[in-house]
Formats: structure tokens, C-alpha cells, sequence
């Protein structure tokens, strides 16, 4: 009798390490099912990426040809077929094409046999997929660029404000919703304006429409001027100056009347110029040291091939009333194209802001990357108050920008009138190739 027992009990145990096995075999083998499910996905995310790249390039190639459409995803479709790993059945290629925005979004898709998951109740064939997107910053050369990736109102225009730069293309990097608003009477007029996010507002404050979910496009200026290079700004800055840079040429420097020609220098405190003072800059570097570059009343302000540099605390400029300003950047040199420039190690935002329409000519790139470049201009007419709009050239990178009042920021694209150049990492953005996921 308890041998009987025993053999029942043993046959019990025996059914049960049966089953048991069973689950952690299945449990086991899923994870060994998983890991390739992810080592797939990884794959076809290589190949994603490396199709939709040449898809765009064909796009970019195709031109305006009728049949660019069939041609990118033919392009597209051959290079997944080509490359994409045997193990992965009936894959599937989607391509969709916008000439107008130049974007190209591909979705790449198969199936993945498992071997484990049916133990779990899971389908033993799993579909994997993977998405990229490309667009081609085209023809248009970049004016502007709103750097801050997350920010709402990156870019902004409200009342009767206006951007006119129908000659290049306006990005923004922000993935919000609202990246872009433009709200009543406020139009952006651009060859194209992109959003990494979203545009708010009706179809009448956009010519053209903004395309949304843009790519964003990586600060050109970022590695010229990394963070943590902001001690090392005076030696860029040397081949520029005839005098030393370390020490306050300047301090708390202040007109309200005459005529003053002023040499390149360290400004502690800043520079205010205001009354009917009026200055003329000589050739260099302008460095604005813990206080502020004011320009108001009926002041006038003027140089060719000069930098701004702003630095320290309550670093930043300020051009007011009826305040007449002309500035041109450097012709050559390390700074060569840079005409506003802020200290890359800055931890905290300012607000550089211009109200006067007497802000005529800004030649050459303005280099915000923490702070905000305000513009609130009152002005009559169809015009408005404009800013800039003898410039040969502007480009705006600040990590965010705004429009008020009857402002209308004007950013002309005509490189041939002036020896400035445009930053060349700026420059190349011109018909590059950029890609999100």
C-alpha cells in the first residue's frame, strides 16, 4: 500500500514538473523572442533611415518632374527589398511624398517568426515596424531659426506684426503644439515656414501655409561656439582687436550728445547712447560685459564689420525710440558673418529687444542660442514699422522670437551687395538633407 503511494505521489510530482517545465520554457523562450523582436526592430530602423535618406535624395535629384512621386518610391521601395534581413517576411514599403514641404516619410514593415510567444498565447508571427522622416531644406537659403526644442511660441507674431522673408525658409525646432503662433492681423509672408511641431492660427497669417511636424534641424552654429567655449571667446576674438580684450577698456560708458568714434574693446557695464548722440564704431569686437547696449532717443549708432559679444549679467542690447542703427559683421576672420553674439555658457535668458523703426541694416547673423529676440515696432501703413529692411542679409538663430505690435521684420537675401558672408555651417543648411524619426 505505501509503495503504491508513493509511486502515485512520484507520478503527481513528475506530471507537475511537466507543466512547470513548460511555462518556463515558455517564459524563458519569450524573452529569448523578445530580444529578437528588438534586435529586428533595430534593423529595420537602420534600413529606415538609411532609405528614406536616399529617397530624398531622389527627390532632390527628380526636381519638379512630374514623376518624382513614383520615382522616390520606387527609389525607396528597391533600397528596403535590397537590404532588408531574409528573416523578416513579406515586408512592406510605405512612401509618402511632399514636394512642397520636401519631405519624404517612409514606413518600413514585416513579420517576424517567433518560436516561444504561441507558448504564452501570443501570435506566433509578430509584425515589426519601423518610420523615419527626411526633408530637404531646398533651394531657400535659412533665415531664421528658433533653437528651443520644446518651448510653445518659439515663434510668434500677434496683432498687426509681419515677417517678410519670401526669399528663404523660417524653421522652428520646438516639438509643441503651438511652436508657431500667429495670431489677428499677423502675417508670416516666407519662402517657407517650417515647424518641428505645430502652427497656430488661421490660413490668412500664413503665406504659405506652415508645414508642421518638420525635422529639426541641429544648431549650425553650435559647434563654431560650444558651451563651455565661453572663456576661450577672447582668443577668437584677438585677430579682430588691436587692444586687449582681458581688461575693461570701457566701464559703464554713457553719451547723450556729440559725436564719438569708438574703438573695439571689453564695455563693462555697457554702452548708452542716447539724446541725439551719435556714434561710429570702428572694425572689431564690441564686447559688452555685465550691462546692457542701449541705443535710444534720437541717437544714431553705425559700423561696418564689427561684433557684438555679450557677456555676464544684464548682457544684452536694447535699440529704442527713435534710435537710427546700421551694423554690418566682419568680412573675414574666425568671426567672419557673426554680428550678434551671446556667451554660450550663459545660464540664464534674456531679452534682446528693438522698438525703433530706425533699426535699418543688420547685416549679417544673429547668434542667441539662450535668449529671446524681441521686436515690438510701431509703424502705419501697409509696411509697418519695418526692421531690417536695408540689410543685405539677416539670419536669426535665437532660441526664441517674437513679433509684436505693427513690427515687420524684414530679412532680404541679396549676398551679392555685400562683402559679408553668410556663416558657411549656415551656408551648407542650403539643400541639406536632414532626418527625424
Amino acid at each position: 500500500m505505501k509503495k503504491k503511494f508513493f509511486k502515485n505521489q512520484l507520478g503527481n510530482v513528475a506530471v507537475s514538473f511537466a507543466l512547470a517545465s513548460v511555462g518556463l520554457i515558455g517564459v524563458g523562450g519569450a524573452a529569448v523572442d523578445y530580444a529578437s523582436q528588438i534586435s529586428t526592430k533595430s534593423h529595420l530602423q537602420g534600413v529606415a533611415d538609411a532609405a528614406v535618406l536616399v529617397a530624398a535624395n531622389e527627390l532632390k535629384l527628380s526636381g519638379s518632374q512630374s514623376s518624382q512621386g513614383s520615382s522616390v518610391s520606387s527609389v525607396a521601395d528597391a533600397y528596403v527589398k535590397r537590404n532588408i534581413d531574409e528573416k523578416v517576411g513579406n515586408p512592406a514599403v510605405k512612401v509618402v511624398v511632399s514636394v512642397k514641404a520636401g519631405t519624404v516619410d517612409l514606413n518600413v514593415s514585416g513579420d517576424l517568426k517567433t518560436s516561444f510567444f504561441g507558448l504564452l498565447g501570443l501570435s506566433s508571427k509578430q509584425r515589426v515596424t519601423a518610420s523615419a522622416r527626411a526633408q530637404i531644406l531646398g533651394g531657400l537659403p535659412l533665415c531664421v531659426l528658433a533653437l528651443d526644442t520644446s518651448i510653445q511660441q518659439s515663434l510668434t507674431a500677434t496683432s498687426n506684426a509681419k515677417l517678410t522673408a519670401t526669399g528663404c525658409s523660417v524653421h522652428t525646432n520646438s516639438k509643441s503644439a503651438r511652436a508657431i503662433e500667429a495670431w489677428g492681423q499677423a502675417k508670416l509672408r516666407t519662402g517657407l515656414t517650417c515647424s518641428a511641431g505645430g502652427a497656430v492660427g488661421g490660413v490668412s497669417n500664413y503665406i504659405p501655409v506652415a508645414v508642421q511636424d518638420c525635422p529639426q534641424i541641429p544648431d549650425p552654429l553650435a559647434s563654431r561656439f560650444p558651451v563651455g567655449s565661453g572663456p576661450q571667446m577672447t582668443t577668437l576674438f584677438s585677430g579682430l582687436s588691436a587692444v586687449s580684450l582681458n581688461s575693461c577698456t570701457y566701464t559703464n560708458l554713457s553719451f547723450s550728445s556729440g559725436n564719438h568714434i569708438l574703438t573695439p574693446g571689453r564695455y563693462c557695464g555697457g554702452l548708452k547712447l542716447t539724446g541725439n548722440a551719435e556714434a561710429k564704431f570702428r572694425p572689431g569686437v564690441y564686447i559688452m560685459d555685465a550691462g546692457k547696449f542701449e541705443v535710444t532717443g534720437n541717437a544714431e549708432a553705425e559700423g561696418e564689420h564689427v561684433v557684438f559679444y555679450f557677456t555676464g549679467n544684464n548682457a544684452f542690447f536694447g535699440f529704442h525710440d527713435q534710435a537710427e542703427v546700421e551694423f554690418s559683421a566682419p568680412a573675414d576672420s574666425e568671426m567672419a558673418g557673426i554680428l550678434f553674439l551671446e556667451n554660450p555658457d550663459r545660464n540664464r535668458s534674456y531679452v534682446h529687444e528693438i522698438t525703433s523703426s530706425k533699426t535699418k541694416s543688420l547685416v549679417g547673423a544673429i547668434y542667441l542660442p539662450k535668449s529671446e529676440l524681441r521686436i515690438s515696432v510701431n509703424g502705419s501703413g501697409n509696411q509697418g514699422g519695418q526692421v531690417a529692411q536695408e540689410s543685405a542679409f539677416t539670419v536669426i538663430l535665437a532660441r526664441k522670437i517674437t513679433l509684436n505690435s505693427r513690427s515687420n521684420l524684414v530679412l532680404n537675401t541679396d549676398f551679392a551687395a555685400t562683402d559679408v558672408p553668410v556663416p558657411e555651417s549656415i551656408k551648407r543648411l542650403s539643400g541639406q538633407i536632414v532626418m527625424s524619426k
